[in-house]
């Protein structure tokens, strides 16, 4: 991996692989400013977000590091140190599988405020003119058969780079309006060491578990079934 341009802007810590101009640290900041919006997405595929047209890069995606559970309630955007933040763990994570031939969001940059107790965020170029698979199969099932094949090759090729993604479902995926699929969230993203059909039965439970809980329709369950 190329090696990641650290740069100190106002308060803000940023880190990417090309150097950012004063007008693209300016436009990022007074984003990150602004209260983070949930999105609606079926299985809160994209979490905390934010669209924008960022100078160089065109229309970009900030995600807003935020807390799952009932920890959320009290502090939902901010943690404590204990390693590499987990925004830059999600940017060095994507540009991995990249390399291996998953397809994923591109990765901008990643920025932190803060020390011991930091919020964060992660900056990728949008996917244009996508939904997830979880929302494509609830308006239009007949679809998800002409996918099974592509989202099967990505998940194989995500599987030979012994990439365990930690929370795979179809919430997870994104569907552009060509039927490019996209894998994104690599936040809890890891190596994994027990071998390929280990990582496809946790990779395979995760994912009937979510198409179970949230009524869908089980023709996803097709896609670890040849």
């Amino acid at each position: 991996m190329a090696p990641i341009i650290k740069q100190k802007y106002k308060s803000y810590s940023f880190g990417s692989l090309s150097m950012l101009n004063h007008l693209q640290l300016e436009t990022l900041i007074k984003i990150f400013d602004e209260p983070n919006v949930e999105t609606d997405e079926i299985l809160g595929g994209r979490g905390s977000i934010k669209r924008l047209e960022l100078e160089g890069f065109g229309p970009v995606v900030i995600k807003y590091n935020t807390r799952g559970g009932l920890i959320r309630l009290f502090i939902e955007r901010t943690y404590i140190r204990t390693g590499k933040p987990c925004n830059r763990i999600e940017f060095e994570q994507l540009i991995n599988a990249s390399k291996s031939g998953v397809n994923v969001p591109e990765p901008v940059a990643f920025a932190t405020k803060g020390s011991l107790f930091y919020r964060g965020w992660l900056v990728l170029k949008e996917i244009k003119n996508s939904e997830t698979l979880a929302a494509i199969s609830l308006k239009d099932e007949t679809r998800i058969a002409r996918l099974l094949n592509e989202i099967r090759r990505q998940i194989a090729i995500l599987m030979n780079s012994g990439l365990y993604h930690v929370d795979l479902h179809p919430g997870n995926i994104l569907v552009n309006d060509n039927n490019e699929v996209f894998i994104i969230d690599f936040h809890k993203a890891r190596k994994f060491k027990a071998g390929k059909e280990k990582l496809k039965d946790k990779y395979f439970a995760r994912w009937k578990r979510a198409v179970k809980k949230h009524g869908l329709p089980e023709t996803l369950n097709e896609v670890f079934r040849k």
